[in-house]
Formats: C-alpha cells, structure tokens, sequence
C-alpha cells in the first residue's frame, strides 16, 4: 500500500502544495511554526486526497515530513547564500 502511494505522481502535487501554502501564511506565523505547518498541511492534503484510514497513517507522516524537509533544504541553502 505504501509504495503504490509513493509512486503515485499525486504526491509530488501534495508535497509541492504544502511548500505553496506554506510560503501563503509566512506572513501571518512565527517563522519558527513554518516546518510545523507545512508538516501538518502535506499529511491533511495526503488524508484529503487519498481518504482517511489507519493504513494512511505512515504514508501521510511521509509526505508530511518531506513537504517540511524540502521546505528547510530550500530555506538552508537557497535563501540564505
């Protein structure tokens, strides 16, 4: 269940959108909340777009945390040369 949703192409969308609406309410949060909020809006987009269940548990933390790493690579190494 895992890999299929992980080869899915729909995730790289859910990822992409995370790190977007991340960047849309910069200016209303603390900069310290942004790897929290977009950890939180990569799982709740994976739950929107692929159902709520207990097997999307895993698979939505994974998303989750890679929509707020690549959010951190960005700011670490593209933001602050």
């Amino acid at each position: 269940m895992i890999e299929e949703l992980l080869a899915n192409p729909m995730v790289g969308y859910i990822v992409a959108g995370a790190m977007i609406i991340t960047q849309l309410v910069k200016g209303f949060v603390d900069e310290r909340f942004y790897p929290l909020i977009s950890f939180v809006i990569g799982a709740g987009l994976t739950f929107v777009v692929f159902g709520f269940s207990v097997s999307m548990v895993l698979p939505a933390i994974i998303v989750g945390g890679a929509g707020s790493g690549i959010y951190d690579i960005v700011k670490k190494t593209i933001i602050n040369r």
